[in-house]
């Protein structure tokens, strides 16, 4: 089974801060080790994550993510699901985008009542859009 999670929060920082580089580090290295695999997507003064993977190493980070001072106001939806990953081999894919992109990553996030597959799509295509490769050394 793979645990799946998609989250929005705001950023105390701006788009292109500093630590926008140092969250990418860690998430990285973290990932890879926990083998876990997603994407971030960084619009504005927000985050916009995906996350998978097996359910112990997904709720450790998801504390730790909850817990980072560098974020606000966290709104998340995870689900147990049989299913193949939807980002293999990426320890942590990124993208920054223009607001006007996320929109409707936004409304789906309120009403999509714990069905993720419109989201993950939703990501995916925000990957293709913008040549996203995988961040691995």
């Amino acid at each position: 089974m793979l645990f799946q999670t998609f989250y929005h929060s705001k950023s105390i920082f701006p788009r292109g801060h500093i630590t926008d580089l140092e969250i990418l580090r860690i998430a990285q290295e973290t990932n890879r080790h926990l083998r876990l695999t997603g994407f971030l997507v960084r619009a504005n003064g927000c985050f916009f994550q995906y996350l998978e993977g097996g359910v112990h190493e997904m709720l450790e980070v998801l504390e730790r993510i909850r817990l980072d001072t560098r974020h606000f106001d966290m709104n998340e939806i995870s689900v147990m699901r049989d299913e193949p990953r939807q980002f293999p081999g990426w320890s942590m894919g990124y993208a920054d985008v223009p607001p006007d992109e996320v929109r409707t990553l936004e409304q789906m996030l309120q009403n999509c009542h714990g069905n993720l597959s419109e989201i993950v799509r939703q990501v995916s295509d925000i990957a293709q859009q913008h040549g996203a490769t995988p961040l691995e050394e």
